[in-house]
C-alpha cells in the first residue's frame, strides 16, 4: 500500500536524518490507459450495446441469481419471523457458489470456462468431501468474492443482470428477481424440484452440505442446458421489445448480418456492421465506435513506440520525429502541408485496428506506417461526426483531433507530427498520469507510479526501468459477448 500524502508530511516532519523509505510505503508502477482515452471506448460501447459487458457469456447466471433471490423471498414470506436483508444475502451467495461448484465438478472446458471463480472454487471446495456454508471460513469467502468473482460483482454478471432485468437489490442490500422472468423461473425450479427440500435450497443460516450432493446436482442445472422458456425470456431481455432500444437495434444488424452469411468470421461480421451507411443509426453508431477504437489505438501505439526508442537513452523530440518519419511513405514521410487531411485508401475501421495489432505483435517498425495512415483516416472521418453527442474535450475527441489537424494545414508534416507528439501524447499522459495519481492519493488508496516518461535536459527520458509496460491492444466491444449469449438463447447460431 503506498503512503498517502498526509502519511509521508508526517514522516518527513518527524525525521532526524535522511533514510530509505521501505519497499511497502513506495508506489508500485503500472497504470493502464496511459492517455486516458478509453473511457470514450466504453461510453460509444454503452451506445451500442447497453447492458453487458465482455465478461457475460452465459444465461444460466442470470437464471441462477433472479431464482435465488425469488426463492429466499418465498422462504422469508413462509417463516414465521421474516429474514433479514443480510440473511437473504446470504442464502443468494450460497446458492452461487454451490451452482458453480457444481458445474466445475460436472465438467471441464467449453461453455463452463465463461463461469467465473473456477480457481477459487479449485482452493476452497471441489476437494473437499463436505463444505459448511456458514461461520467464519464461510464469511471470509464471501468477502473475497464479492467483488471478484461472484455472479453478482461489478466486474462479473452484476451489472448485466440488473441492465437487463433479471434481479436487482429490491431489498438492500439483498436482490430481488424481476416480474418480467417469473415463466423462466419456474421452467428453471421444475428442473430442480427433486432437491428443494434439502436444507442448502430450504433454510437460512449455517447449511453443511456434501460434494456428493453436489455433484449429483450438477446435471440437474447444466450450464448448457437452459429451459426453452428460459431461453425465450433471456431472447427478449436481449433484444426484444423490452431491450434497450440501442442494444435491440445492434441486435437486429448483427443477426441480419449473421443470416445474410451464415459463415463469416466474428471479424467479418464487426467490419461488415461497420460499413458507412448514413441510413442505419445503428451500423453509424457501430462505425462510430470503431473508428474511435482505431483512433485509440494508433496513438496508444504511437506513445509505446516512443517508449520503445527512449529504452536507449534520453532523445529530443525531433530525433523521434525523424525516426517516426523515417518509418513512413506517405504523408508523415513527404513535405507537403496538410497532407494528412488527404482522404486514405482504407475505408474501414477495423482493418486498421487488425493491421496496427498485428504490427504491435509482430513488427515493431511497421507501427510507424499503421499509425501515420490510421490518423488520416480518423481526421477524414470526424467530418462525420457532426451531430454526435458532447465529449470531453480531455479525452481527445475526434473533433477536437480533426479541428487541430485542420488548424496546423499550412504547415509540414515534420511541424504537425512534433505538435502530436507534445500534446496528444506527452502532455495528454502527463495529465491522466497526474491526475490519477492525486486522486489515489486523496482517496487513500494504494498508489501507482503512472508517469512513464518526462522531461530532462538530454529530452524526453523514461522515468524507469520498465516504462513501456505490455503492448496496447483494441479494446474488446462486446460483439463476441452478445454473439454467444444470443447463440444460447436461439436468436441465431
Amino acid at each position: 500500500m503506498g503512503l498517502a500524502l498526509d502519511e509521508l508530511i508526517k514522516t518527513a516532519r518527524e525525521a532526524v536524518a535522511p533514510s530509505i523509505p521501505s519497499a511497502d510505503g513506495l508506489p508500485r508502477p503500472g497504470g493502464v490507459d496511459p492517455l486516458g482515452l478509453r473511457q470514450l471506448n466504453f461510453e460509444l460501447m454503452d451506445a451500442t450495446l447497453p447492458g453487458v459487458n465482455n465478461v457475460v457469456r452465459l444465461i444460466r447466471p442470470y437464471v441462477v441469481v433472479a431464482w435465488a433471490a425469488r426463492r429466499a423471498g418465498q422462504l422469508s414470506d413462509e417463516a414465521k419471523v421474516p429474514a433479514t436483508p443480510p440473511m437473504i444475502r446470504d442464502f443468494i451467495d450460497r446458492i452461487e457458489v454451490l451452482y458453480a461448484w457444481s458445474q466445475f465438478a460436472l465438467a471441464d472446458g467449453g461453455s463452463i470456462d465463461g463461469l467465473p471463480g473456477r480457481r477459487v472454487l479449485t482452493t476452497n471446495h471441489l476437494t473437499r468431501k463436505t463444505y459448511r456454508f456458514g461461520g467464519e471460513t464461510w464469511e471470509a469467502f464471501r468477502k473475497t468474492r464479492t467483488g471478484s468473482t461472484a455472479f453478482t460483482a461489478a466486474i462479473t454478471y452484476g451489472p448485466s443482470i440488473k441492465a437487463l432485468d433479471w434481479a436487482g437489490p429490491s431489498r438492500p442490500p439483498a436482490w430481488g428477481p424481476s416480474p418480467r422472468v417469473q415463466a423462466a423461473l419456474d421452467a428453471f425450479e421444475a428442473s430442480i424440484a427433486s432437491v428443494l427440500d434439502h436444507p442448502a435450497f430450504s433454510r437460512f443460516g449455517t447449511v453443511t452440505v456434501a460434494r456428493a450432493d453436489v455433484e449429483a446436482w450438477g446435471p440437474l442445472w447444466s450450464l448448457d442446458d437452459p429451459t426453452a422458456a428460459e431461453q425465450e425470456a433471456f431472447a427478449q431481455t436481449l433484444a426484444g421489445d423490452g431491450a434497450k432500444a440501442s442494444r435491440r437495434r445492434t441486435m437486429e444488424l448483427v443477426r441480419s448480418l449473421i443470416e445474410a452469411e451464415p459463415d463469416q468470421s466474428l471479424s467479418e461480421l464487426r467490419a461488415a456492421m461497420s460499413e458507412l451507411d448514413g441510413d442505419d443509426p445503428a451500423r453509424k453508431d457501430w462505425r462510430r465506435l470503431q473508428v474511435r477504437q482505431a483512433f485509440r489505438l494508433a496513438l496508444e501505439a504511437w506513445f509505446w513506440w516512443c517508449l520503445c526508442q527512449l529504452e536507449a537513452g534520453p532523445l529530443p523530440t525531433s530525433e523521434l520525429v525523424a525516426r517516426f518519419r523515417s518509418k513512413c511513405d506517405d504523408w508523415a514521410a513527404a513535405d507537403r502541408p496538410g497532407g494528412w487531411l488527404k482522404a486514405p485508401r482504407i475505408r474501414c475501421p477495423v482493418e486498421l485496428q487488425e493491421s496496427l495489432s498485428v504490427a504491435l505483435k509482430s513488427n515493431v517498425d511497421r507501427v510507424p506506417v499503421e499509425v501515420a495512415r490510421t490518423l488520416a483516416f480518423c481526421f477524414m472521418e470526424a467530418d462525420t461526426e457532426g451531430d454526435a453527442a458532447p465529449e470531453r474535450a480531455d479525452r481527445l475527441p475526434l473533433r477536437r483531433a480533426r479541428l487541430e489537424a485542420r488548424g496546423w494545414s499550412a504547415a509540414t508534416p515534420r511541424d504537425f507530427l512534433a505538435h502530436m507528439l507534445h500534446t496528444w501524447l506527452f502532455a495528454q499522459h502527463a495529465y491522466w498520469s497526474a491526475g490519477r495519481g492525486m486522486a489515489e492519493v486523496r482517496a487513500r488508496r494504494s498508489a501507482i507510479l503512472r508517469l512513464r516518461v518526462a522531461l530532462d535536459e538530454g529530452g524526453w527520458r523514461l522515468t524507469r526501468v520498465g516504462s513501456r509496460n505490455a503492448r496496447p491492444y483494441a479494446t474488446e466491444d462486446r460483439l463476441e459477448t452478445v454473439c454467444q449469449l444470443a447463440s444460447q438463447c436461439g436468436l441465431f447460431d
